[in-house]
């Protein structure tokens, strides 16, 4: 599809120049703004640019390809200033091609600002493997926003500097891949943002993250938000250094018998890492007994002192010991791995005794 002056081409190489083409709005089938392998796109210019793509469905053609079909070279879209957007009422898109032979075979350099809003956005996986077809590099301030009904699949992601990854939807479901930010969180957000903020406001949504690591390192900050979140086959999410992660919601399930055997869990390693939960609908802890697992909250002390802390949000102070004292009781806590209660040392640290600062129970390490 072309307006005055740009056309975009499937089977080509594009280059958007803000300086040349300013504010630019395609429309089109779908189909018209499919990118095949090995063709990539280049987005430059200033914050004011920007390069829409607006896909409306026609009869079958409702979906959107980036990466197909299989080719020796992966595709490249390269957002290194304005702002490029897919904006789509139906259908998908569907970043990767799980026949190619070579991984990923989609791949986002974010400097500047990625959209993808539609019905539902997909990452395959190579056939036969669970290894991403996609992968996302966000690097000094850009965003990856994706405003769907339904985000899935497997995607790895890098997010560096004061760079963001945004996503709301009213479902979303990772299956494997990897999520790691290191850098520092943009002011008044987060560098990784999993939130179910329906584009589609009568259904009610739901996280479901199996076998995906997340880790936050130095000061970013992460947060998970939805009615209920589902953590199964080994998905860990790890803080370190003073990074940040918020879980808010309702009810969480962390599905396996224990730490040692696929339970996933939430480890937090040295200086000033800290984790908080939040029960968006009351005060009362989100986990239950029966779908939660033994040594699910971490303690990693193998990199340095821990300083860090656990935080859960709670009533009161006596409503705070009693939830305590109900985790210690359920196996919850564990340093370096190791299920520990209260009292018991292990590799020179201990449970410090519960504490509450008027919002929240806190649970950290002392030495011994």
């Amino acid at each position: 599809m072309s307006a005055i002056g740009f056309t975009w081409h499937p089977n080509q190489n594009d280059v958007y120049d803000g300086n040349i083409y300013g504010i630019t709005t395609l429309n089109g089938a779908p189909s018209a703004f499919n990118k095949n392998q090995p063709y990539g796109f280049t987005m430059k210019g200033s914050a004011k640019d920007s390069l829409t793509l607006q896909a409306t469905a026609a009869g079958e053609d409702s979906d959107t390809y980036w990466g197909y079909p299989a080719s020796s070279t992966a595709i490249k879209f390269d957002i290194e200033g304005g702002t490029f957007a897919y904006k789509s009422p139906d259908g998908t898109l569907f970043l990767g091609d799980d026949a190619s032979e070579i991984v990923p075979n989609v791949i986002f350099t974010v400097a500047g600002t990625c959209t993808l809003q539609t019905l539902g956005v997909s990452g395959p996986t190579q056939d036969s493997t669970e290894n991403p077809c996609t992968r996302i590099d966000i690097k000094e301030n850009g965003v990856f926003s994706v405003n769907a009904a339904e985000f899935n699949r497997t995607f790895t992601v890098d997010i560096a500097g004061t760079g963001a990854m945004e996503v709301k939807a009213n479902y979303i479901s990772l299956f494997s891949g990897s999520y790691r930010a290191y850098g520092t969180a943009p002011a008044g957000g987060y560098s990784l943002d999993l939130a179910i903020s329906p584009s589609q406001p009568w259904k009610t949504g739901s996280i479901t993250l199996s076998k995906v690591p997340i880790t936050c390192q130095l000061f970013s900050k992460a947060r998970l938000q939805s009615n209920s979140i589902t953590f199964t086959d080994g998905t860990t999410l790890r803080a370190e250094d003073s990074a940040a992660i918020e879980i808010r919601c309702n009810a969480i399930t962390v599905a396996g018998s224990s730490f040692n055997v696929a339970g996933s869990s939430f480890p937090m390693s040295h200086e000033l890492a800290t984790f908080t939960f939040i029960n968006v609908n009351g005060d009362q802890l989100q986990f239950k007994i029966s779908q939660s697992s033994e040594g699910m909250f971490n303690f990693i002390t193998t990199k340095g002192k821990n300083t860090g802390l656990f935080r859960f949000r709670s009533v009161s102070a006596r409503a705070a010991t009693l939830e305590y004292l109900s985790m210690l009781a359920s196996r919850f806590f564990a340093i370096d791995g190791t299920i520990c209660a209260r009292g018991e040392v292990i590799n020179g640290y201990k449970l410090a005794d519960e504490a509450y600062d008027g919002t929240y129970l806190i649970v950290s390490l002392m030495k011994a």
